[in-house]
């Protein structure tokens, strides 16, 4: 294998393991709204499992993904690749989005069903 594909490979790998990350995200929030939209409007649900689940989501994907942006990062510019050098900057900003993603994803679920947090 060439070197030169070496960093195509990693932002590869990168994007993937962040995009898994948001997507899980995703599916978690279609979960959490079906379950939601199925209760009476005014009603409450306590969301602390559902901060952990994101939590972890967000931990395993920086976990994975950022290890490999940064050094798909650092192998592009050693080869002068640098448009590979923008797609892994890309996938490392894409590997912090999954818990914003739920915060936010959250608030408009909340905001759709008229469902309140309980204490």
């Amino acid at each position: 294998m060439e070197h030169k594909s070496l960093s195509l490979l990693l932002a590869f790998a990168a994007v993937i393991a962040s995009t898994i990350g948001n997507l899980v995200i995703c599916w978690q929030s279609w979960q959490f709204y079906l379950a939601v939209s199925a209760m009476t409007p005014g009603g409450e649900v306590w969301t602390g499992g559902r901060g952990i689940q994101s939590i972890l989501v967000c931990l395993i994907t920086f976990i994975v993904a950022m290890p490999l942006s940064i050094s798909a990062i650092v192998c592009s510019f050693a080869q002068r690749r640098f448009s590979m050098g923008l797609v892994s900057a890309i996938a490392a900003v894409l590997a912090l989005t999954p818990l914003p993603l739920s915060f936010w994803l959250d608030g408009k679920i909340f905001a759709l069903t008229g469902v309140t947090l309980s204490q």
